[in-house]
């Protein structure tokens, strides 16, 4: 699995020199997340990062249901922050899921898998921190992230085995915003 991140965070992957590789299997492994030089498994890298011409934040109901009803690209992108660390990650991602309630003037971005840092401490090198997550919100100061972790199987009372699966919800203080993205010049 490839993750495509921001230009900056690319930036301090490509300091760091290293990747992370997801290798999915049927149980849960310690093997799972493997940290690899970029240049022993690709070669060197070439971080290619395409701009749309125009990007408005989408502030209102009506204008994230109209530019979702007009199949719009949208991005999300996420602040969250550690203080008793001093860590903070600024995520941003494509939109894949928008839900929309024209009844209750209700809209709600819900999408994943996305590239989340653990704020809990300081890894060396700084891509150990990601974990895959889902992440919801439909406010601009709180999200809520199901984050992929072990997770146990449970049959009959008894925990037969563990699987990696997006388990334990969690919420954040966030600074969201949503943002739409065209490859049109400002009129």
């Amino acid at each position: 699995m490839a993750i495509i991140c921001d230009r900056y965070f690319a930036q301090e992957l490509m300091a760091d020199e290293c990747l992370l590789i997801l290798r999915r299997h049927v149980d849960a492994r310690e093997t799972y997340r493997q940290l690899q030089k970029f240049k022993d498994v690709w070669g060197e890298p070439h971080v290619r990062v395409q701009f749309g011409k125009t990007v408005a934040e989408l502030k209102m109901f009506e204008q994230i249901r109209d530019a979702t009803a007009t199949a719009t690209l949208l991005i999300a992108q996420t602040e969250i922050t550690n203080e008793e660390t001093g860590l903070r990650c600024l995520m941003e991602y494509p939109t894949k899921t928008m839900n929309i309630s024209q009844d209750n003037y209700l809209w709600q971005v819900d999408t994943g898998p996305i590239a989340c840092s653990d704020l809990t401490q300081r890894f060396d090198p700084a891509v150990d921190s990601v974990r895959l997550a889902f992440a919801a919100f439909n406010v601009p100061h709180f999200c809520d992230f199901v984050i992929e972790q072990p997770t146990p199987v449970i049959r009959d009372g008894q925990e037969v085995c563990q699987i990696l699966d997006y388990s334990k919800p969690v919420s954040f203080a966030a600074k969201n915003r949503v943002l739409a993205v065209s490859d049109k010049p400002n009129a």
